[in-house]
């Protein structure tokens, strides 16, 4: 049984008593030690929360704006200041390859994947996060600077995050109680931008769960092996942040 620890609040780790009531009906338990801590998380929490969407942790489809987006930016190359693997590369060209396709073809697999009535399996999240992440890097990649957080949607701040963890995108079940943890970092850049100290705390409880699943003999020990040492390594740049902030470095 994959479970979220037992009365530790999703948000800050403290001790909870209330449990989220959709979630339960999911047969998730996730809990809150707070109003406070259950709306500070409500941004991502909710589109992940209640049947269907829970337990398994499930990503939503494409909405029609997104959808949009995509038609409309289908050969907008992204600029100079993206992820160097993507600078110059047009949604068609980085669909062509997550999705196996032509260039030509990419279109139609565009139409099948946003479809209203296409079943939200594995293969679709899959997807709608790989469009989700490319719309992220190209919507700051023709201004200067690094590229922004602030009044970036909830879920694509949950692809950012997953993508920079390496969190697989599969209905897997040892995977969804991990999932529901970083539904934190949907929300810290809004709501507490600077708070290190969330964010190293949500590692380490992502650390404590992962552990047990390494053992030898655990059937998923070598993905949770690899999800382990990339939370590792966040959180000494997380407490690198902490030491600069302490001495006053930006």
């Amino acid at each position: 049984m994959y479970a979220l620890a037992a009365n530790e609040c999703l948000a800050c780790g403290e001790h909870a008593t209330t449990r989220c009531s959709s979630g339960l009906k999911a047969g998730l338990d996730a809990w809150f030690c707070s109003p406070a801590c259950q709306q500070l998380l409500w941004p991502a929490h909710r589109l992940f929360c209640g049947p269907g969407k829970a337990n398994p942790f499930t990503w939503p489809p494409l909405s029609a704006e997104e959808r949009e987006w995509c038609f409309s930016n289908l050969d907008v190359p992204a600029g100079g200041n993206a992820h160097p693997s993507l600078v110059g590369m047009t949604l068609r060209q980085y669909l062509r390859d997550r999705a196996r396709t032509t260039l030509a073809k990419v279109p139609f697999v565009l139409q099948q994947f946003t479809h209203p009535q296409i079943p939200n399996d594995d293969e679709t999240q899959y997807f709608s996060f790989c469009v989700r992440g490319f719309r992220h890097q190209h919507a700051g990649s023709l201004v200067p600077g690094s590229i922004g957080r602030e009044g970036v949607a909830p879920v694509t701040l949950m692809t950012i995050a997953c993508t920079m963890l390496e969190f697989p995108v599969t209905k897997t079940p040892w995977r969804t109680p991990l999932l529901h943890l970083a539904t934190l970092f949907a929300t810290i850049p809004d709501t507490h931008p600077n708070d290190n100290m969330l964010t190293l705390g949500v590692l380490r409880r992502m650390e404590t769960y992962l552990r047990p699943l390494t053992e030898d003999g655990k059937p998923e020990r070598e993905l949770a092996v690899a999800a382990c040492e990339k939370v590792r390594l966040v959180a000494q740049t997380s407490l690198a942040n902490l030491a600069k902030a302490a001495v006053g470095v930006e």
